[in-house]
């Protein structure tokens, strides 16, 4: 089973609701602008390019452990 890759990533950033960010992105099965991951960039940072690559359970495993680190500290 081939696993879905992001090929291209971008950050919005909104302040209606707090300083969250969405990330959209561009997966390697040919769907776009498919929304991958939200947070606060106030509490944890991320970038277009170290996402670009990984897969799906990759993206969120990062997202746990920035978040695990974040509310430990």
């Amino acid at each position: 089973m081939i696993e879905v890759k992001v090929v291209a990533a971008v950050i919005y950033y909104s302040g209606e609701l707090g300083p969250q960010a969405v990330v959209l992105a561009d997966l390697s099965d040919g769907r776009q602008t498919v929304e991958i991951m939200t947070y606060y960039s106030d509490e944890l940072t991320f970038t277009a390019e170290e996402l670009v690559g990984l897969t799906w359970a990759q993206v969120r495993a990062l997202h746990f452990e920035r978040d695990k680190c974040y509310l430990q500290s």
